[in-house]
Parts: structure tokens; C-alpha cells; sequence
């Protein structure tokens, strides 16, 4: 890989950056499989996964203001391609996944195809599509785009209750309620912002839910207290 590495300044810190030509930066990286470990890693493979037509392709590259293009291999997208097509995108921040969502021009036969399709790939990839969905659902309803991909989403959603759901990802909307409520507790006259984790969320906006929670919302996932707590053991007293 040729690349030249540029000093610049952010703030009163000295940074490099690689920069690399435009025709190689266009020359995206592209795997037959990938393997999504419980804590975001990624694992690249050559060899073909459980469906062929799925493509995997790294976007490590982005075109700076000053028009340059900058490689970064740390932070980048990851998107999964079913015939050519970008479906899922995958983004990676200190070389783990961290969210995910779905192309926003996709049709619904599309986004059915895509989330059957990845599912059946596994690999850790499955892990991310409730996540994926849940998030391109609040950004549509945000946005008032694509209402035929939006309509899709909640029953799509509930075909993909039975799977695991990222641990990552999981995390990080518990921590997110945490905030809201905080913030919340900070500001009660504040108006409702739409924020589907507000406590006082506007009735239009859409719930998130956690699948595998027994259709519980998300608010009631995150309470304290809320998943039941295993039963203590008795105390045994040592014979003598």
C-alpha cells in the first residue's frame, strides 16, 4: 500500500494521517466473509460463506476537505453487498462494531431479502440486525423518508425477536437511558425531543425495543431491578 503520512494539528495535539492516491483509495477492499466476535471485533475470510451472492466490503478510505483521501483502519464502514447491492452497513470505531443500519433507499422486498439473507450467514453478523433495524427505523421516522421501507421494519423486527443481540450494542443504549433520565431529572420542563429514550418521549416517535426481552420495552429493560436476579444459593455449614 503506498501512502504518504502528513503531520497536522487538532487542537494542541500533533497527529499523521495517511494519505493515498484517489485510484487506490476507490479500490475498496472486498472479502467473501466476515465474523463478528462478541466484543465488535472483525475477522476477514477469503473463503466463501453459507451464501455466495454475499459480498463484504471495507471502506477505509474517506476524502478529507482539502480533497485528499485518508486512510484510517480504525475507524471505517464495513457493508455487506447481496448482489452488488449495499444492504447492511456495519461502522467500526477503534477496530470494533459499534453500530449498524440498513441502506435508507432500500425497497421492502429488498430489506426482506437482506435481513434473511444475513441471517442466514451467522457468523455474528445476525447479532447486528435488530440493532440495524431499530436504528434505520428512528432515522427514517427522523428523516420522513422511504415510508414503504419504514412500514416494513416492525414486522421485520419481530422476525428477528428469536436472535441474540450484540452485547456492544446492548450496552450502549443502557447507557444511553441512563443519560436521558439524568438529563431528564436535570430539565423536567423541558419540552419532549422526539428522542425515542426521553422519559418524556413524544407519543409519534418510535419505541425501541430489545428482542429476547418478552416484548418489553426498552425502559423496562433498563430499570434496575428489572431482569430478575438468579436465586442465592443456601449457606451450607461445613460438617465437622
Amino acid at each position: 500500500m503506498t501512502f504518504v503520512e502528513r503531520k497536522f494539528r487538532h487542537g494542541d495535539v500533533t497527529m499523521a494521517r495517511k494519505v493515498v492516491p484517489e485510484q487506490q483509495a476507490k479500490a475498496q477492499r472486498r472479502y467473501a466473509s466476515v465474523r463478528i466476535l462478541a466484543d465488535g471485533r472483525v475477522r476477514y475470510s477469503s473463503e466463501v460463506g453459507a451464501v455466495p451472492s454475499l459480498q463484504f466490503c471495507a471502506i477505509r478510505y474517506h476524502e478529507d476537505l482539502s480533497g485528499e483521501w485518508i486512510y484510517d483502519s480504525a475507524r471505517y464502514g464495513l457493508e455487506a453487498e447481496q448482489d452488488g447491492q449495499p444492504t447492511l452497513i456495519m461502522f467500526v470505531k477503534q477496530s470494533r462494531v459499534y453500530t449498524a443500519c440498513f441502506s435508507y433507499d432500500l425497497d421492502p422486498a429488498t430489506l426482506k431479502k437482506a435481513v434473511a439473507t444475513l441471517r442466514k450467514h451467522g457468523q455474528g453478523v445476525e447479532r447486528w440486525l435488530a440493532p440495524a433495524l431499530m436504528r434505520t427505523q428512528l432515522s427514517l421516522t427522523k428523516l420522513e423518508s422511504n415510508p414503504a421501507m419504514l412500514k416494513a421494519i416492525p414486522k421485520l423486527l419481530e422476525s428477528v425477536r428469536d436472535l441474540p443481540v450484540s452485547g456492544v450494542w446492548t450496552r450502549q443504549i443502557r447507557a444511553d437511558a441512563r443519560w436521558w433520565k439524568r438529563w431528564r431529572e436535570q430539565n423536567p420542563t423541558a419540552p419532549a425531543t422526539g428522542h425515542p429514550l426521553d422519559p418524556k418521549r413524544d407519543s409519534a416517535s418510535p419505541e425501541i425495543e430489545v428482542p429476547g426481552l418478552r416484548r418489553r420495552s426498552l425502559a423496562a429493560a433498563t430499570r434496575r431491578g428489572s431482569t430478575p436476579a438468579k436465586p442465592a444459593r443456601p449457606n451450607r455449614k461445613r460438617r465437622p
